[in-house]
């Protein structure tokens, strides 16, 4: 389903704004917190989030936003991966890239 970007706009605020909702710490000039990131079709967006509770108010807020929007997850094509997790992991489709535990798969190039 196909949002109108300026309503994926108010779910991105509402939830950079909350916070409660922990992201991970990037590190350059200065530390950044980076919560999540919207693809530009504005129907896939990818959270990063630091802990458990971060997990379950990142997706309130989504129902919420749903509730206004009409918008909805879909939970069938929805992965939560533990990137601190030691377990090897699969191949991983984030904005159509792949990715490994430790960066880009190399079957990404394959898809294109």
């Amino acid at each position: 389903m196909m949002f109108n970007i300026i309503s994926i706009e108010e779910l991105m605020l509402r939830i950079k704004q909350n916070k409660n909702i922990k992201g991970y710490k990037i590190y350059g000039l200065e530390e950044k917190e980076i919560k999540l990131t919207a693809y530009a079709d504005a129907d896939d967006i990818v959270g990063y989030l630091n802990d458990k509770l971060s997990i379950e108010l990142f997706f309130q807020e989504f129902d919420e936003w749903g509730e206004i929007s009409g918008g909805r997850i879909n939970r069938e094509k929805t992965v939560i991966v533990d990137v601190i997790n030691l377990d090897p992991i699969e191949d991983i489709k984030v904005l159509e890239v792949l990715f490994k535990k430790k960066g880009m798969s190399s079957k990404t190039l394959k898809m294109q």
